[in-house]
């Protein structure tokens, strides 16, 4: 599928850590794909959602180095970084409880949700593929450009 067919329709979607560490490690499975999508999102013709914990959860994977650093908080520069409230929270309790996922997953995904997301971009397919019936996940190594 291409990334212009997974967005048919799409307006608004959640970003996962691992999508903004694929771009910082320019993943090669990932990048062609992850730059068209960003791209998009800072041309405002997409509106990029996230959880306030990216900034802790991927900054720490700079390591200290300046340079990294830069480029992360460029990139969720991009982001509308929502803080967890109450609600999202809430549904980040039910999401670990229904799929099992960690405290940081569940957290990212209810953001999305609670935001009205259309869909969840990640590259972690170990677990968000198993909420495909509560939001559309979007793999950027399963897309073409």
């Amino acid at each position: 599928m291409t990334l212009n067919d997974a967005l048919n329709g799409v307006s608004k979607v959640g970003i996962d850590a691992s999508v903004i560490i694929d771009l910082v490690e320019a993943d090669p499975t990932t990048i062609a794909v992850l730059g068209e999508l960003f791209l998009r999102i800072e041309r405002s013709e997409l509106l990029a959602i996230g959880s306030v914990i990216l900034l802790t959860e991927v900054l720490v994977r700079a390591g200290g180095n300046p340079t990294r650093e830069a480029v992360v908080r460029d990139l969720l520069a991009l982001l509308d970084l929502r803080p967890v409230d109450v609600a999202i929270a809430e549904r980040a309790l039910v999401l670990r409880r229904t799929y099992r996922f960690a405290t940081p997953d569940a957290l990212h995904l209810a953001t999305a949700l609670e935001s009205g997301c259309h869909a969840f971009v990640s590259s972690d397919i170990r677990h968000f593929p198993r909420a495909s019936n509560e939001i559309a996940i979007l793999v950027p190594r399963n897309l073409t450009v």
